[in-house]
C-alpha cells in the first residue's frame, strides 16, 4: 500500500478514537448536568414547602356569580 493511504487510514482511526472519546465526554457531562438539575429541583421543592404560606381566600364577592350579587 502506498504510504499516503496508510497515513489516511491511521488518520481515520485517530479521528474515530477522538470522536469516541468526545462522545463519551459529552455523555458524562450530560449525566452530570442531569444529576445537578435533579438536585436543584429537590432543593427548590424543599424551599417551597418550607416557605409556602397558604394563599388567602378570595373575597366572597368574587366567589359569587353575578346573579347572586
Amino acid at each position: 500500500m502506498p504510504a499516503n493511504i496508510d497515513f489516511l487510514i491511521s488518520g481515520i482511526k485517530r479521528l474515530r478514537e477522538e470522536q469516541k472519546r468526545l462522545f463519551e465526554r459529552e455523555v458524562f457531562l450530560l449525566e452530570e448536568l442531569f444529576r445537578h438539575a435533579c438536585f436543584e429541583k429537590i432543593e427548590i421543592e424543599k424551599e417551597l414547602q418550607i416557605s409556602s404560606v397558604p394563599a388567602p381566600e378570595p373575597p366572597q364577592e368574587l366567589m359569587m356569580s353575578r346573579k347572586e350579587r
